[in-house]
């Protein structure tokens, strides 16, 4: 057995110790991130030993949940990335209980049924979108679940007018008709070719043309969005003091902006000694 193998299975049974060997262990092992740290998780998943099992399922969360945070930042900074995937990477971000092929096997459902209406207009896409019953909140649309399209799409159907707009373009796309998503003051809706727009928030899913739109609207890119929704679920991370989050997401705007870690922040959510050998997630 070589060295590195003999050390990383110390650690795992350091694991079943006391709370701080055990916290130090944790935290070893989470910078000794590779296969041979896979293989020694793989035998001790089924231990009979509850304590060391249940750490070892933690230590395997958290590293399946840093992975997929590193993969998608890896796509951001490459610029490989649908909006789609963005939208998905972000809703897993904050419900990191759900599973990538729940949600997509969601939207492959909705996307069955607009291939099937088959809108080839911005108002037929309206009524697509009324018919599915999706709708801005009564109220604040502050609120991190409105932003997460896999929430959005589930049954309730209620999500910001930016993740309806981004739901609506992307359904377009499948049935060959190109919109955009665009931002008028505050509100965000859609556009076709013809000059007609939609905005969920004020107008419904009504459709209005240029000359009734008092204010300029500006197109909106992909990156822009996911960044904008990145920003948004990290300002509602901040708000309720989730920690896990602010990391999580923060380290993705972090990384879209080009910097390295967190040091940026404040105290307690920027890496520093205070924090040093700590973990997260």
């Amino acid at each position: 057995m070589e060295q590195k193998e003999q050390e990383i299975r110390y650690l795992l049974q350091l694991l079943d110790d006391e709370d701080q060997p055990a916290g130090f262990a944790m935290a070893d092992l989470l910078q000794r991130d590779c296969p041979e740290l896979d293989h020694a998780i793989r035998s001790l998943q089924d231990c009979t030993n509850p304590r060391l099992r249940r750490r070892i399922h933690q230590l395997e969360v958290i590293l399946r949940r840093r992975r997929a945070r590193h993969l998608f930042i890896q796509k951001l900074e490459e610029k490989n990335l649908s909006l789609f995937e963005g939208c998905l990477e972000l809703h897993l971000s904050w419900f990191d209980n759900d599973s990538a092929d729940s949600v997509t096997a969601q939207w492959n459902e909705l996307k069955k049924e607009v291939v099937q209406e088959k809108p080839d207009s911005l108002s037929r896409m309206a009524a697509f979108m009324r018919q599915q019953k999706f709708q801005v909140p009564e109220r604040d649309q502050m609120d991190a679940e409105y932003f997460c399209i896999g929430n959005v799409i589930d049954e309730e159907r209620t999500g910001s007018d930016l993740m309806l707009s981004v739901i609506a373009c992307l359904l377009a796309e499948e049935v060959g008709l190109h919109l955009e998503v665009i931002r008028r003051g505050p509100d965000f809706g859609l556009t076709d070719c013809t000059g007609g727009f939609i905005l969920p928030a004020s107008g419904g899913w009504t459709v209005v043309n240029r000359v009734e739109m008092e204010v300029p609207c500006v197109v909106w890119r992909r990156d822009e969005i996911l960044k904008f929704i990145a920003a948004l679920l990290y300002l509602c991370a901040v708000g309720t003091d989730s920690f896990r989050y602010i990391y999580t997401l923060g380290m993705n705007l972090a990384a879209e902006a080009s910097l390295p870690d967190l040091k940026f922040l404040p105290y307690p959510y920027a890496m520093d000694t205070r924090t040093k050998g700590q973990t997260k997630g």
